[in-house]
């Protein structure tokens, strides 16, 4: 396992770079392509609260279950469940019982890896 908030570059290939990063209670493999980001991965816990920018996400839930909370308004997720955020909004999520929360999210930009924060 990686040291709490340490990125490995898995694969640099052009316009595709993987990278590994872990936290504490999320392993999370990004997906940078040219103009988006595309991450898996594994929560035990807390996401943490964010403020989306100018352009919106969207999470498929693979496995387990959770709760989102988006403009304070909660939702009940399991395996299957797609959640969209729109741009500019706060939310927070976490794994609810033994399982871990899997997903897939689809962002509509860049992320700027180094700026994703570490606990």
């Amino acid at each position: 396992m990686i040291p709490d908030g340490l990125a490995e570059i898995i694969q640099s290939n052009g316009n595709i770079a993987a990278i590994r990063k872990d936290r504490v209670n999320m392993r999370a493999w990004y997906y940078q392509l040219e103009d988006r980001t595309v991450a898996y991965a594994e929560l035990n816990g807390e996401h943490g609260q964010r403020v989306v920018g100018d352009k919106g996400r969207v999470y498929f839930i693979i496995s387990g279950e959770g709760e989102f909370t988006v403009n304070n308004t909660p939702l009940a997720v399991h395996q299957g469940s797609v959640i969209p955020i729109p741009a500019r909004a706060t939310y927070n999520f976490h794994s609810m019982g033994p399982a871990e929360l899997t997903f897939v999210v689809f962002l509509d930009e860049k992320l700027n890896l180094d700026a994703i924060p570490s606990k």
